[in-house]
């Protein structure tokens, strides 16, 4: 009877050798899916970065587009104020090169849309602007 047993712990062991082996490749097919998951993120972050086409509303109502390529931007807002007016700009500085005056009001940074946003929110986008260029002179 001692030999049965031996003969039978000698199958559990080769039955657990299969069940390893065929649990390998559904590990291997669940790695590229948590890969494909990230990559949407990287390309909102890429967006972001680029967004330094700013829109303003003239004082006469018209639109103005404006696209910065360096940092400082040179220009001074309305702190803690919701729509951001223009309130100065820096002499010889960027922002009046581009044409931009005091008194338009930012309306969208980027293709973002800033009526709904927070001050905290459009000034974050300002400044994220203002450090990607200055990281790409």
């Amino acid at each position: 009877s001692m030999l049965c047993c031996c003969a039978a712990g000698e199958d559990t062991k080769g039955a657990e050798t299969i069940t390893t082996t065929a649990a390998e490749p559904v590990i291997k097919e669940s790695a590229p899916a948590q890969e494909e998951k990230a990559e949407p993120k990287q390309e909102e972050a890429a967006e972001v970065v680029s967004s330094n086409e700013f829109v303003f509303v003239m004082s006469d109502g018209g639109e103005k587009k404006v696209v910065f390529q360096k940092s400082p931007l040179g220009l001074t807002f309305h702190a803690n104020k919701v729509p951001v007016v223009i309130k100065k700009l820096a002499s010889g500085g960027h922002a009046e090169e581009l044409g931009v005056q005091t008194g338009m009001q930012i309306k969208t940074i980027g293709g973002k849309d800033l009526t709904d946003m927070s001050y905290d929110q459009i000034f974050k986008m300002i400044e994220g602007v203002s450090k990607a260029l200055k990281q790409d002179p």
